[in-house]
């Protein structure tokens, strides 16, 4: 198990959770609050402690916006504590474990956030948890092996196999990869930033 696998499980839990009509409330649509989860509930009394669920008929509600403002806060805290772990994780390097457990991405390429503050990497991915693929732009790398052998990205461990070239990339892919080419960097422009922001948050010295 990632260290990071509640937290992202909690924000999938975030993402399904949509308001529904309610028979009888003027306002057409409420959050049933009795559908969310205790841990889901305690991240978002965290962020919003002053949110007021309310009953209508036999069940417990809250106000779209309220809501949805209480997710922003919490998928920022969420998010922001997924990254800083992986970047810790990063700095130590994984384990055996770690890899056993890991997915493989194969013809991978780096490539820069469309913000420029971040990095990614793209490929075909094998042995991935979730139904995606087979081509993926990986969360946020956090670390990547010297040697090419592993990535930490906010979300998990990979296994690295032949990196490949914006050109190759693109004549394999088609039009699924247009626009690689213009976000595509030199690993060590990705290995730049990852230790910049590992440096920025504490995890690691100049």
């Amino acid at each position: 198990m990632d260290p990071n696998d509640n937290d992202s499980a909690l924000l999938q839990q975030l993402k399904s959770i949509a308001p529904v009509r309610v028979d009888g409330y003027e306002g057409g649509t409420l959050v049933r609050w009795d559908d969310i989860s205790p841990d889901l509930i305690a991240l978002i009394l965290e962020v919003a402690p002053k949110i007021e669920p309310f009953r209508s008929g036999s069940a417990r509600y809250v106000l779209p916006l309220e809501w949805v403002l209480a997710v922003e806060d919490a998928w920022r805290l969420v998010a922001a504590r997924m990254r800083l772990r992986s970047l810790e994780l990063a700095v130590v390097g994984p384990s055996k474990s770690d890899l056993e457990h890991a997915p493989i991405l194969f013809g991978w390429v780096p490539i820069r956030s469309e913000y420029g503050t971040q990095a990614h990497l793209v490929g075909k991915v094998d042995s991935h948890p979730a139904p995606i693929g087979p081509m993926i732009r990986t969360s946020p790398l956090c670390g990547l092996d010297r040697e090419f052998r592993w990535a930490r990205t906010v979300s998990r461990w990979y296994w690295l196999r032949g990196q490949s070239t914006p050109e190759d990339f693109h004549r394999k892919w088609g039009r699924k990869a247009d626009g690689i080419g213009a976000m595509a960097i030199e690993v060590w422009e990705a290995q730049a930033i990852c230790a910049a922001d590992q440096i920025s948050e504490g995890v690691r010295e100049e």
